[in-house]
């Protein structure tokens, strides 16, 4: 697991979505939920700009309001998880 909300010094260019930002159990289903809430915050952020360029920090904002959204499933995949599997 990877916290980019973390992470100072980012390209501002720089996005990860789903498995690539954080890898979830498949039997707890939380990486479709993570994949579509990032991609539609990136979608919500990436509208707004009014131009072709993406400003300054634009990947440390995303991170961040990504993590807003998102970080139940960090707390979530941090913990075990019990199946009848187990």
């Amino acid at each position: 697991m990877v916290d980019y909300s973390k992470y100072k010094h980012l390209p501002d260019n720089f996005i990860a979505l789903g498995d690539a930002e954080c890898q979830t159990s498949p039997i707890a289903g939380l990486g479709c939920t993570k994949s579509c809430v990032s991609a539609a915050t990136l979608a919500g952020m990436l509208y707004e700009i009014p131009g072709p360029q993406l400003p300054p920090k634009f990947a440390s904002r995303y991170f961040k309001k990504n993590g807003l959204r998102t970080g139940w499933i960090w707390c979530a995949i941090s913990q075990p998880f019990e199946t009848s599997l187990n």
